[in-house]
């Protein structure tokens, strides 16, 4: 049953966000369906820095602008999320705008207007360090400690965009 469900949460996620939106807004519901139900399923993944979320609040950023961008993250990806899981699992589980995904939206403001301004790779390193500076301030104010696979998430990302960049999806 659950096969079933991935298949059609994928099939009808894409056709109605590309329908709706834009093909990178597509691009942006792949990225969390697969942050969603398969990276998160690999234990693995997290602890490692693989995690396709920046990734998705980047493009949005990209795709609607700083603003929209922004606004996205904070509150559609939470939704996408949220919807996934639910239509997969047949149990809701709100996933609810919190720091991270704020993290995540600020990103994707600083990425939509800097990638006017400079060069398009410059300005996606500095939002994503940023984000990744803002997520390790936040964990060490509140006593925990640094985040390392951080390094490996702002790699992969950068590796990312430049494979989705170099097919001439952005």
């Amino acid at each position: 049953m659950a096969a079933t469900s991935y298949g059609i949460t994928l099939l009808v996620g894409v056709a109605l966000t590309a329908l709706l939106f834009n093909p990178l807004a597509a691009l942006v519901y792949i990225l969390v369906w697969l942050d969603i139900l398969v990276l998160a399923r690999a234990a693995f993944a997290e602890s490692i820095g693989f995690e396709l979320l920046t990734l998705a609040a980047i493009i949005s950023g990209l795709s609607f602008g700083p603003a929209g961008g922004f606004i996205f993250s904070i509150i559609g990806i939470p939704v996408l999320a949220s919807l996934i899981n639910a239509a997969v699992f047949r149990a809701f589980s709100p996933r609810i705008p919190s720091v991270d995904f704020a993290a995540m939206g600020i990103a994707a403001g600083m990425a939509g207007a800097l990638a006017a301004s400079m060069p398009f790779f410059t300005a996606i390193i500095i939002a994503v360090i940023f984000k990744h500076a803002l997520m390790n301030g936040i964990r060490i104010a509140m006593g925990g400690g640094m985040d390392y696979t951080s390094v490996i998430n702002i790699l992969f990302t950068a590796f990312a965009l430049a494979v989705i960049k170099g097919a001439g999806l952005i």
